[in-house]
């Protein structure tokens, strides 16, 4: 349920995340480029460089080692940049943060999800040792502390987190954080309400905070909340209702692909093999794809494996990529939008009941990761 509401918090109107993913259409995923910044982190302490540079230079190269599936390690080179530069936050706070966002993200794919919720906390914390408390980029932040919150299950906590950042905005005048804020609320408790009736009346005001703002700044937001109800509703659509569903999905003026429905898969069943463990390392999958206008997907294509070969599961979830159906995107010509997305299979550790050494998990987590960016379309959709 809250997987769900996650998922859909990250399809319309969301800020740039800034965690270890990269950014730049440039960078491919090889080992010179691995290579290139480790080299330039060492000749950094050699040097001596200031702190900003160091960060900068460990982000890049915790970067690498993420895109090269090396998901301890990277979190290794995080964790030992944040305990030399911490004490910088006053100085550096963005950077500092942006450590902590890192972290975040490689503690939850190490399968650590209560570190991740600490870094996440370190994170806002850094951001208000050296920015004005009405700083966007603080409110922006404790955003996402409070997907942490929904994470974990705690819907209260995420809600006084969004509601009091969509005050914060509202009082500066800022659109944009007030929209994130109220679009979050409006996801999070809409999906709730989707399984629970006694949510009901929390999602319809929570959509109404949202969908009566007439200022054409909350226009993405507005359309969001068309999206979400069209994407609820093809979830809890019968099998033979469905495709009436996703007929009647109406248009918006969204030209990024919005993921409707994606069949499901347990995949933790019994008889579905993993190979993946703490000592073989991470399991793991680049899977490309293009989302034609329609909202079909085509040419669903493996371009990168972990060293470890990925289990079962990844032939169903191959399947269930190509079974997806999006949201139609407006575009004048050419083949679609082309995606690139990691899957992880991460097994988190857990702690059984009197024992005093935490153990891995035995049911694993597949997680997504949007690698877009990171490769070129180089071919159009096979026909």
């Amino acid at each position: 349920m809250l997987t769900l509401s996650l998922l859909l918090l990250q399809s319309v109107a969301t800020p740039t995340s800034g965690r270890v993913e990269a950014s730049d259409a440039s960078i491919v995923v090889n080992g010179s480029s691995l290579d290139a910044t480790r080299q330039a982190v060492e000749r950094c302490f050699a040097e001596q460089c200031p702190p900003d540079r160091e960060m900068r230079a460990t982000l890049r190269y915790a970067n690498q080692q993420f895109l090269a599936g090396q998901y301890d390690a990277a979190r290794r080179t995080i964790g030992r940049s944040r305990h030399r530069n911490n004490r910088y936050a006053k100085r550096y706070p963005e950077l500092v943060s942006d450590l902590a966002r890192a972290d975040v993200t490689l503690s939850t794919m190490v399968g650590r999800p209560q570190f991740a919720f600490s870094a996440s906390l370190d994170a806002v914390s850094a951001l208000k040792s050296g920015l004005p408390v009405v700083d966007p980029k603080i409110m922006m932040q404790r955003l996402e502390l409070g997907d942490q919150f929904a994470r974990q299950g705690r819907l209260e906590a995420a809600a006084e987190i969004y509601d009091g950042v969509a005050k914060q905005g509202r009082d500066i005048n800022n659109y944009a954080v007030e929209g994130h804020a109220l679009y979050r609320s409006a996801v999070l408790f809409s999906t709730v309400a989707s399984v629970n009736s006694l949510y009901r009346y929390r999602a319809r005001r929570a959509v109404a905070r949202l969908a009566d703002r007439p200022e054409p700044e909350f226009a993405p937001f507005r359309d969001g909340l068309v999206l979400l109800e069209s994407r609820l509703k093809v979830l809890s659509a019968k099998p033979s209702q469905r495709a009436a569903a996703l007929a009647s999905v109406p248009k918006t003026g969204l030209t990024e692909p919005v993921l409707l429905s994606e069949p499901f898969v347990d995949f933790n069943r019994p008889g579905l093999s993993t190979t993946g463990t703490a000592s073989t390392g991470a399991e793991w999958a680049d899977v490309s794809f293009w989302v034609k206008p329609d909202g079909t997907v085509d040419d669903v294509q493996v371009e990168q494996t972990s060293s470890t070969p990925p289990g079962g599961w990844l032939p169903l979830k191959l399947k269930a990529v190509a079974d997806r159906r999006y949201a139609p995107v407006q575009q004048s010509d050419g083949p679609g939008v082309y995606r690139v997305e990691r899957f992880s299979m991460v097994y988190n550790m857990v702690r059984p009941t009197g024992a005093l050494v935490p153990i891995r998990s035995s049911h694993g987590r597949l997680l997504t990761t949007s690698l877009s960016s990171s490769y070129q379309a180089k071919k159009v959709p096979v026909q």
